[in-house]
């Protein structure tokens, strides 16, 4: 059984832990993800599902004020 766990919806905004020490902020786009790659030193697009487990889940809401 895999661990990956899939999210809402695009745009939503998703906090992993990618190791005990460090958790990591990602913009979930229609085919993956968009974050700050650390290793590359820049913004990267990550295909697919997530490799880590999901700690929480944002959505921004279109409710007018």
């Amino acid at each position: 059984m895999s661990h990956l766990v899939p999210v809402g919806q695009a745009g939503d905004i998703v906090l992993c832990r990618t190791n005990p020490l460090q958790p990591h902020l990602l913009v979930s786009v229609v085919d993956g993800f968009v974050h700050a790659h650390a290793s590359l030193g820049k913004v990267t697009h990550l295909q697919g599902s997530l490799p880590w487990p999901i700690m929480m889940q944002w959505r921004l809401s279109s409710k007018e004020s």
